[in-house]
């Protein structure tokens, strides 16, 4: 899964600086584990508290599931389009799970900008 997920950002970072934006599924896909990967680098820095375990948890939950999907875009042949949605929408389950977490103690999410990438990342994926 490091390995993956490493190449997902290193692909990411070369997109950007050629000002790529992503054309096909996988292209989303490894840009929502790029964008994964820098929330949950915010949690380090966080400390603590039960918002902040649940939404770490969610997003090593996002990685695990955009990880399956991306295996599923790169196997040759003709990928299992459902089975990839299903992922995809797992994951965009888990990152609710985090939001919802903050909803409910009332405070404010410091993931409010990643969260709402990944979530619109995520509809342009599952529109492919």
């Amino acid at each position: 899964m490091v390995l993956l997920t490493d190449q997902a950002t290193a692909q990411s970072v070369k997109a950007k600086a050629d000002g790529a934006k992503p054309q096909t599924t996988l292209d989303f896909i490894n840009e929502m584990i790029s964008e994964t990967q820098r929330a949950k680098a915010k949690v380090s820095v966080l400390g603590n508290s039960k918002m902040v375990h649940d939404c770490d948890k969610a997003y090593g939950l996002t990685l695990d599931y955009l990880d399956k999907a991306a295996n599923m875009a790169k196997a040759s042949g003709t990928p299992n389009t459902e089975e990839l949605k299903t992922n995809v929408k797992e994951a965009l389950k888990a990152i609710d799970s985090c939001d919802y977490s903050y909803a409910e103690s009332t405070r404010p999410t410091p993931f409010i900008a990643n969260n709402a990438e990944l979530k619109a990342l995520g509809a342009k994926c599952l529109q492919f």
